[in-house]
């Protein structure tokens, strides 16, 4: 034997394959951390450091959870031990780091108990650990990394439960997955497939799993009921998410917003608005908690789907097929988009296409190996509950690991360790696969959602203070789809502060008039309405904008945080406007720029306003 050859232990190209992935997790996260969406998450991320934050200082709504509750509970933990709000967001980065090298240690331990090969090993690692679209969605606070390590986990004991026929690891792989099942719903489907997988191995295994997965249940509708009085077993997010995934209008891809809520305050679920609007629009009710609007939405996809069976069987289909597509599908960010951003991940070559190409290779060629076997039933499992609702790219993402552990199999084609199809048929049925997954059929490739992506990185750039950025990326989201009212809205805002700070010359008469008749344009989203008062009143349309500010302001009564009434505040403070008593009183939370700038001038410091102080050239 080589005594070079024999050093390489299992151990220890592990331990190699771990650095590379280190070096390039954390290389990819410290740039995003400079990034304007690295400091200021949007969305679903903004909307977890709120949920941590709330369960932080004991200010959660007395009702169900809407969103699962386990990952900003976490998070909520890192602020009680003082880690401060404005860090929580390299916190969670951090976090998600971690789940992912984890997930890439058990992707490896599992590729080589599965596989026994050292090139195993190095595939599975390398796929999951260098896969880019798992460190691009773990580079933002959500809970898809945590609930991905909770599935490996899972799979690795229910691996292990399959070769010692023993309960402990079971019940074990049971627990782990109800635990996806409190950060990722999704995982249900997973969760409820292990009995089923184990049951033909031996029966006491089923009962084992199932068990843990019962309890978890139990327990989290018992938070809930000791919390808001409703036992729930699950949050109550997707009874809608159902129906808005499956209703006829649905695209099958990612969500669409159908119900304007661009007025409402920053922070709020918009799927969650959307639904309430559409429950008050269906039943002319008010007020009702969302654990009650369950049953219409549940009664409304049930009766589509007995109407209209053929359409929905379409549907299905067509999820079907971005399921197996390359294109990373829309999820609050076009991963392609995003992509071509990163220079640590526009270079990656790994995709979709050739996890499921290498995935498909090497279960075929593994196929009657019992660990195989469990690995497909638990893959095909989520990938039905995938199917229930979007194909998008965060959704198939815990399908990324379970594939690198299978693609370890494709070692089979170079030794004696086939156990299943021949190398022939599975090469073939690879290939397939591959070549199937690069059509670009029923608008798999759209990038339509491209306005959205530059959006995005507007509105985050415009919360860092980067205003020139936010202005451009404004812009161009506006390019691409001239009807976005947000976009306008940033362009606007973003101008005004730019004039505001003296980062270019202050607007004429004209100038003035032409950002006028572009608020005019938008619907009366009220973080214009406040700046739409200012200009007319600079224009002499109107005798003062006092009364139109009073009433803006006074949203901070009831949303300290509110930016609307926290610039309409400072407009009131920088013309010594009359301030309503209780305004006074208020104490705003995360000051905008404005705000931030007039109370340090009457503080005293010397910060120039050129724009509010001159007058308009006639």
């Amino acid at each position: 034997m080589n005594p070079a050859t024999s050093r390489l232990t299992a151990p220890r190209i592990a331990a190699c394959v771990l650095a590379i992935t280190a070096f390039y997790t954390f290389g990819f996260m410290s740039w995003y951390s400079s990034t304007a969406l690295g400091l200021a998450p949007v969305l679903d991320g903004k909307e977890t450091l709120q949920l941590a934050q709330a369960m932080a200082d004991g200010t959660l709504p007395a009702e169900p959870f809407y969103r699962a509750p386990l990952y900003p509970g976490l998070l909520s933990l890192l602020l009680k031990i003082g880690v401060s709000g404005e860090y929580l967001p390299l916190a969670a980065r951090f976090l998600n780091a971690l789940c992912h090298l984890t997930t890439t240690v058990l992707a490896m331990t599992m590729a080589w108990r599965l596989w026994r090969s050292k090139g195993a090993l190095i595939i599975g690692g390398l796929l999951v650990g260098l896969n880019p679209v798992l460190l691009h969605f773990a580079a933002d606070p959500l809970d898809i990394s945590l609930g991905i390590l909770w599935l490996m986990l899972g799979s690795w004991q229910a691996l292990l439960s399959v070769e010692s026929k023993r309960w402990q690891s079971a019940a074990l792989a049971g627990f782990f997955f109800g635990l996806g099942i409190a950060t990722r719903p999704h995982l249900l489907v997973v969760a409820l497939a292990l009995p089923v997988a184990l049951f033909f191995v031996r029966r006491q295994l089923a009962t084992a799993a199932a068990l843990p997965v019962a309890a978890v249940l139990m327990v989290f509708g018992y938070i809930n009921q000791y919390r808001s009085g409703v036992f729930a077993p699950l949050p109550t997010q997707g009874a809608y998410n159902l129906w808005a995934a499956n209703k006829p209008e649905a695209n099958g891809r990612y969500f669409v917003q159908t119900v304007d809520v661009s007025s409402v305050g920053t922070g709020e679920n918009p799927a969650r608005l959307e639904s309430e609007i559409l429950y008050r629009r269906e039943t002319d009710e008010s007020d009702t908690p969302v654990h009650e609007q369950q049953a219409l939405w549940r009664q409304k996809t049930t009766s589509h789907l007995f109407a209209q069976p053929i359409q929905w069987l379409g549907l299905m289909t067509r999820k079907a097929y971005y399921l197996l597509n390359d294109f990373e599908q829309y999820n609050n960010k076009t991963y392609a988009y995003h992509k071509a951003l990163s220079p640590w991940l526009k270079w990656n070559p790994l995709g979709w296409s050739i996890l499921l190409a290498i995935g498909a290779l090497g279960a075929l060629l593994g196929l009657k190996r019992p660990g195989v076997r469990v690995l497909l039933v638990l893959l095909t499992a989520y990938a039905a509950g995938v199917l229930l609702f979007y194909a998008s790219a965060r959704f198939r993402l815990p399908m990324v690991p379970l594939l690198g552990v299978l693609s370890g199999g494709a070692v089979c084609l170079f030794n004696r360790q086939r156990t299943g199809l021949g190398r022939c048929p599975a090469i073939i049925i690879a290939l397939a696969l591959f070549a199937f997954s690069l059509t670009p059929f029923y608008a798999a490739w759209d990038t339509n959602t491209y306005a959205q992506d530059e959006l995005l990185i507007a509105q985050a750039n415009m919360d860092v203070q980067q205003d020139a950025a936010a202005r451009q990326y404004a812009i161009n989201s506006l390019k691409r789809n001239p009807h976005l009212q947000a976009a306008r809205e940033v362009a606007l805002l973003s101008q005004f502060n730019l004039w505001l700070d003296g980062s270019i010359p202050p607007p004429d008469r004209r100038a003035i008039e032409a950002e006028l008749a572009m608020i005019n344009e938008t619907y009366q989203i009220p973080k214009l309405i406040w700046l739409k008062a200012f200009y007319r009143w600079k224009l002499g349309e109107d005798e003062t904008p006092e009364r139109v500010w009073q009433q803006q302001a006074a949203s901070l009564l009831r949303n300290p945080g509110d930016t609307t009434g926290q610039d309409a505040l400072a407009m009131l403070m920088l013309y010594d406007m009359p301030i309503p008593a209780e305004v006074l009183r208020a104490k705003p939370v995360n000051k905008t720029p404005l705000l931030k700038i007039v109370m340090a001038r009457r503080a005293g410091e010397d910060i120039p306003l050129p724009f509010l102080e001159r007058r308009i050239p006639e």
